[in-house]
């Protein structure tokens, strides 16, 4: 039996694959901010959903940056952007651009810029 036989068996489905929804989707992040105050910090983690914007659509980050523990100043920062439409990159897939600054916090913010990491357009579940 192979994989797919064998997945379609557990889930119980028909010969018949259902039409999966584009916009039911999310996106993984990996960020380096920039320096500043002789630190820098990670921002990762995943996506919202997709939010329609015309023909195409964005999504929102809205997470906490890593933890830096230096002196007694141990600190984060708080990061809230909309990523910019779908980019689409070779193999039915795409990507986001985002950018952003920090919250401010302990008298200075950092700057951020990167891209989403891709997925296939027509991804189906494992």
């Amino acid at each position: 039996m192979s994989i797919e036989e064998d997945r379609k068996k557990k889930k119980g489905a028909s010969n018949t694959t259902p039409q999966r929804d584009s916009r039911n989707h999310n996106h993984t992040f990996l960020a380096p901010t920039d320096i500043a105050r002789s630190h820098q910090h990670i921002i990762v983690g995943t996506t919202s959903p997709a939010i329609e914007t015309g023909d195409s659509h964005v999504h929102r980050i809205y997470v906490r940056t890593s933890y830096d523990p230096k002196d007694d100043d141990g600190h984060w920062h708080m990061v809230d952007v909309t990523t910019g439409a779908a980019i689409e990159v070779p193999g039915d897939e795409h990507t986001h651009y985002f950018d952003g600054e920090t919250s401010y916090d302990l008298g200075h913010r950092h700057c951020f810029d990167n891209i989403t990491a891709s997925i296939t357009n027509d991804a189906e579940d494992c």
